[in-house]
């Protein structure tokens, strides 16, 4: 009989006595709000149809979505979003119900991550603006950034952003350009994460290229920036998108939100789902948005009935992470730490030195480190922290660190919620998929044949993706060691590993049978991090990294 661990919950969690109440604090204080609102709470079912969340046609169903049969034997799925449901809901039971409805939940929602460490059941709480005049959505939006604001002043006062954005901008430009659907997902995919250096090799119009870095505060000097998209294009459409989020901006600062509030013409994600603004909350001590929202005028439809729409949600259980420890609330109505910078030790570490020694930064207490962990430099301005590269990522990602000088391998490899800032030029190499020598240069004839290949590499998620490009049947073996020996002793059929002069391979009868993608060091950075310290990273960027 298999053996259980009754004490573990993976990707669950228990809430127990005093957590439990402030998890339900939380909730309540936000209901309340709803309420006050004239917001009217709606309960969905846990589990659903399959073909109510695939009805969405923008949501990639994939293996993040829990199946199972019903007594019927129809397809039936867990809750994985909250939104879906309430777009059933208002086109078929609530047709004879005057229009607009303000609808709130606070609910479970449950989703097998692909990656990373999330939890596979969360409670959201939202709200739904559904049926308003689709002609003109200023005041509903309004409305909804307004109490998406509320919602995170209830819970931490005034220290938060909310970061405006549009869906259609992306779009409009696509077509204003004539960009193929393969390229502008390729560019889209970089733009989102602020992938400055990949973009910049492109050969695509300036307007994509000024996108990810078009992102500022609501002060009117920041806002006159957003005219430069105008200017370049000459496109009356992408005017009035831009006057737009200007008038969202404007009249949620008359509301007394200025000082929370921000732009950024970068957010691009979901753009067959978002049909107008887009928005996402921050907080100073999470490395994420701990709420999401937007305008989705094409959901309703796909039951019968279109209805325009506008919602947010708001993810209890980080907020409860970061409200836990009463030092976390301190530390989000604190001042700013410096800026803290997660290097990767090593060649890495050599080569950063060089480049701040260079820039002017003394570095004396970095290079005679000692047993020392973290290095306050340029008086105390930032500090440097020296990590193993798959941790600068960790670092980064959970917001301990604001930037981080890691190998394009390695974000490749681990990063999945960073942007990655620019490329410093050193550092470069290349993966490759390496092999015996009969098959230099040759990939189609590795993989030619009817049988299996083992690749053994120490990147086993970039291997697969590899694999998965070529449509070849292939098994990958993690290897730690010098993944060399695995095909001299016929353990695998060939590796994928970083190469640099190539001088180890040929020693041992391997040579690179096709380079997958070059690598250099890179400049990543907290999502959060880059919105709620824009003014301090981008000095630290230019003085100390002169990017």
């Amino acid at each position: 009989m298999k053996s259980i661990d009754y004490g573990r919950t993976d990707g669950r969690r228990d809430y127990i006595f005093g957590d439990a109440e402030l998890r339900r604090g939380i909730c309540e204080k936000l209901i309340s709000l709803m309420k006050e609102s004239g917001y009217k709470e709606t309960v969905t079912p846990t589990a659903e149809y399959y073909d109510v969340f695939s009805a969405d046609p923008t949501r990639p169903m994939g293996n993040s979505v829990y199946k199972f049969t019903d007594e019927q034997n129809r397809l039936m799925a867990l809750r994985c979003d909250c939104t879906v449901p309430i777009a059933r809901i208002a086109a078929t039971k609530l047709a004879d119900t005057p229009l607009p409805y303000r609808l709130f939940y606070c609910q479970n929602v449950f989703s097998a991550p692909t990656m990373g460490n999330r939890l596979t059941e969360e409670t959201q709480c939202g709200a739904e603006l559904i049926g308003t005049n689709a002609q003109n959505p200023l005041d509903a939006d309004v409305e909804i950034l307004e109490l998406a604001s509320k919602s995170m002043e209830k819970l931490f006062g005034l220290n938060f952003n909310i970061e405006i954005g549009h869906g259609k901008l992306f779009t409009t430009l696509a077509e204003l350009y004539g960009i193929g659907d393969e390229t502008a997902e390729t560019v889209r995919k970089l733009i989102e994460t602020k992938n400055f250096a990949s973009i910049e090799t492109m050969n695509i119009p300036k307007a994509f290229k000024m996108l990810p870095k078009m992102f500022g505060s609501a002060s009117e000097e920041d806002l006159a920036g957003l005219d430069a998209i105008v200017s370049e294009t000459g496109s009356e459409k992408i005017k009035q998108i831009i006057d737009y989020i200007k008038s969202i901006i404007t009249s949620l600062k008359e509301k007394g939100y200025g000082d929370c509030l921000s732009f950024d013409l970068g957010l691009v994600g979901r753009l067959d789902y978002y049909t107008g603004i887009i928005f996402g909350g921050f907080v100073k001590g999470l490395g994420h948005a701990v709420l999401l929202g937007g305008r989705y005028d094409n959901l309703t439809a796909n039951f019968g009935r279109a209805l325009a729409a506008t919602g947010f949600s708001v993810t209890v259980d980080d907020i409860f992470d970061l409200l836990k420890d009463k030092k976390n609330e301190a530390t989000i109505a604190a001042p700013a730490r410096p800026i803290r910078i997660a290097l990767t030790k090593g060649r890495l570490e050599k080569k950063t030195i060089e480049l701040f020694e260079k820039n002017g930064i003394d570095c004396s207490s970095l290079i005679n480190k000692g047993r020392k962990l973290v290095f306050p430099l340029q008086n105390g301005k930032f500090e440097v922290m020296l990590v193993k590269s798959r941790d600068v990522i960790t670092y980064v990602e959970r917001g301990v660190c604001d930037l981080g000088i890691v190998g394009s391998d390695t974000i490749a490899e681990y990063g999945t919620s960073v942007y990655e800032l620019a490329d410093l030029g050193f550092g470069a190499c290349r993966m490759a998929l390496a092999g015996p020598a009969k098959y230099k240069n040759d990939p189609d004839s590795f993989f030619g044949g009817y049988s299996k290949k083992i690749i053994a590499t120490k990147f086993v998620n970039i291997a697969k993706r590899y694999a998965a490009a070529k449509k070849a049947d292939v098994e990958t073996v993690s290897i730690e060691g010098s993944v060399e020996l695995a095909p001299i002793l016929g353990l695998a059929d060939g590796i994928v590993d970083i190469v640099e002069t190539g001088d180890t391979l040929r020693e041992n009868g391997l040579e690179i049978i096709e380079e997958i993608f070059p690598i250099s060091a890179r400049i990543v950075a907290n999502i959060a991090a880059t919105k709620l310290r824009k003014k301090a990273i981008d000095e630290i960027l230019f003085e100390v990294f002169k990017v």
